[in-house]
Order: C-alpha cells, then structure tokens, then sequence
C-alpha cells in the first residue's frame, strides 16, 4: 500500500515540476484542438462549441472539440 502511495506521490510530483497537466496532454493530441470553426464543421469526427459564459461571468472563447466515440454495444447471447 505504502508503495503504491509513493508511486502516486511521484507521479504527481513529476509532472507538478514538469508544469505538464496529464488531462491536457492527452487534449492536446486530439485532431480537433484548435480548428477553426470552418474546418471544425467539415470534420465529422469534431463539433464546434459556442462561445459562453459560466455561472461566475468568465467568457469562455468557441472552440472545436472531438465528438465523443460509439459506445460499444452488448454482445447478444445466442440461447
């Protein structure tokens, strides 16, 4: 447990230090980041998202972002 919990630790630490969020390292690979609306719109693996403003009154700027892939369906049993 001990370990694990350190490995934890060191995790976080490394990136901490290295000033790179794993969530958006992960973002920054889509094909969508950063499209403009355009090239957003004929892409039909993106959709465009409006500009808005959230409860607090920051504006948040349109941005392309990657639709969200098929869930797989369950297997039917053949009885």
């Amino acid at each position: 447990m001990r370990a694990i919990l350190f490995s934890i630790i060191a995790l976080f630490a490394v990136f901490a230090i290295g000033g790179v969020n794993p969530v958006q390292a992960a973002a920054a690979n889509t094909v969508c980041k950063g499209l403009a609306t355009d090239a957003c719109s004929s892409n039909a693996g993106c959709s465009w998202v409006k500009p808005y403003k959230t409860k607090k009154g920051k504006e948040i700027s349109g941005f392309c972002r990657k639709k969200a892939g098929a869930k797989p369906k369950p297997a039917k049993s053949a009885s």
